[in-house]
């Protein structure tokens, strides 16, 4: 795993010995399509990246998902040992914005670095784009609403309860796919897990909000792990903010971990720069642990009248009753 925190500091100190030099650059170690700089513009104080393109490489930039303050384009450049090449060019649009475009560029690194397909190059790029979107599309609203709050609640208690415990932190965050729109929460091989938080009162009830979330196709187990909590206005050591940094102190050890952490909470709309807005703490009152299976009461697509979309819909809790499970989760997964 790329340490991109290093990557930048090593930038940023070099600039500092050489004021007066515009474009920093520092090439990424690559086995795949695909050489690629990370950059530094210090004149215009703005991040960039570039990925240098074969003439047989077809990418159709004006297809790929645009969000407010990042720009892409196709230039001819000369950078390192490439002289007037071409590259695909990503830049951060807006000053002093360099703490989260920094995520973003080192986790679009990340993804591109690993190609070996030269011609999957497009559609990685949509991917990766569009799962960033959500953060840039929704930057302006400072935070996440209180749904999504408990939503992310679930996801880190589980990631912290439980998957750290069994796993690797490296190994745990890889398999927490929520933040990348995956259909499921956390994908473990053959097994899936997906999450769910309710703070109703009795009969409990969840919200699925997609015909994929509880479909188990190709899977061998899908588990749904129902986590019922309590709200509590104005309680910071419960909130969203106190379980991030706990997080945080459990992976200050690898720095490279950490930013793969921040990247997955980017992603999901957490902005650390609003970190203080989130006075609402939860607490954890119930975990219930369910086997979703052929019977289990759900909306799939073979069950879905053609013509029918944008599926979202609840279940009673106590209707999943006869396949909930008993054995510790952790010693299922």
């Amino acid at each position: 795993m790329i340490n991109y925190r290093e990557i930048w500091k090593s930038i940023n100190e070099e600039s500092a010995g050489f004021p007066d030099k515009g474009l920093i650059a520092r090439k990424i170690h690559s086995e795949g399509a695909f050489p690629v700089f990370l950059a530094t513009d210090f004149k215009q104080k703005i991040r960039l990246i570039y990925v240098k393109l074969d003439k047989d490489v077809l990418i159709k930039i004006n297809d790929l998902p645009r969000f407010r303050g990042f720009d892409i384009s196709r230039i001819v450049f000369s950078i390192g040992s490439y002289k007037n090449t071409e590259f695909l060019k990503l830049t951060q649009l807006i000053p002093e914005t360099e703490g989260i475009f920094e995520l973003f560029i080192s986790d679009l690194c990340d993804h591109i670095i690993g190609i070996q397909n030269k011609h999957n190059i497009n559609h990685l790029l949509t991917k990766i784009l569009t799962e960033w979107k959500f953060f840039f599309d929704h930057s302006e609203a400072k935070i996440l609403t209180l749904s999504e709050q408990k939503g992310l609640f679930g996801e880190l208690i589980f990631l912290k309860n439980y998957l750290f415990k069994i796993y690797s932190p490296k190994q745990a965050l890889a398999f927490w796919t929520g933040a990348n729109r995956t259909n499921h929460d956390f994908q473990l091989d053959d097994k899936a897990v997906e999450i769910k938080t309710t703070s109703g009162k009795m009969p409990w009830k969840f919200t699925v909000s997609s015909e994929k979330q509880l479909d188990n196709t190709g899977l061998k187990y899908l588990y749904l792990v129902l986590f019922i909590i309590n709200v509590h206005e104005n309680r910071g050591d419960g909130s969203i903010c106190a379980i991030v940094n706990e997080v945080f102190e459990m992976l200050k050890g690898d720095l490279s971990v950490l930013s793969q952490f921040e990247i997955k909470l980017a992603k999901y709309g957490y902005n650390m720069l609003h970190a203080e807005k989130y006075t609402v703490g939860f607490s954890l009152s119930q975990v219930n642990i369910f086997e979703v299976t052929d019977n289990f009461p759900r909306l799939i697509n073979v069950n879905i009248p053609p013509g029918i979309g944008d599926i979202k819909y609840s279940i009673m809790a106590s209707a999943c009753k006869e396949f909930e499970v008993k054995t510790e989760i952790i010693k299922l997964i």
